[in-house]
């Protein structure tokens, strides 16, 4: 389990750091218009300060990320391997298809085949990318059953995402 939360760690601090030293707007530093929000438990939670949701196309591999925060109280990580354009992407099809999600204090996962969150599932739709110089960056939708722990979940609806750069 620590090593998980180790993980997790590190690829929050990757992300952070791609996110903020990405300059694929030439320079205009505007203000972010991206947008991550859904319900959990019919309670809205937004993350809409710094969202990044993008494959990056200089790097191997086809792996959209995902990156949102709205400061310290909430963020989201994830992604989706073998990213293949806008269609649905059932998060159980593969174990490292994930979004992390945390806000009210912990860390909600939004995968199968987590060894915190087994029994958890979702989707994520990608429903239109942009190429934007070195990315395609995305929008789309999401939902499913979040775990925190074998016995504490939250049902994830309306979820909704679209880069900063869309």
């Amino acid at each position: 389990m620590r090593n998980l939360v180790y993980a997790t760690l590190l690829v929050c601090l990757s992300l952070s750091i791609n996110s903020c030293t990405r300059d694929d707007d030439s320079g205009n530093n505007s203000s972010a218009n991206g947008k991550f929000e859904f319900l959990a438990n019919g309670t809205l939670i937004q993350m809409n300060k710094t969202v990044a949701v993008n494959e990056n196309l200089t790097t191997a591999g086809s792996v959209l990320t995902i990156s949102a925060t709205n400061g310290a109280a909430a963020s989201a990580i994830g992604g989706i391997d073998n990213y293949n354009g806008p269609r649905l992407y059932n998060l159980n099809e593969d174990n490292s298809n994930y979004i992390a999600l945390s806000f009210n204090g912990k860390v909600y996962y939004l995968t199968g085949g987590n060894a915190l969150a087994p029994q958890s599932s979702g989707i994520i739709t990608v429903t239109d990318e942009i190429t934007n110089g070195n990315f395609k960056n995305t929008k789309g939708t999401f939902s499913g059953v979040a775990y925190a722990s074998s016995n504490d979940s939250v049902v994830i609806t309306n979820g909704v995402f679209e880069d900063d750069d869309f």
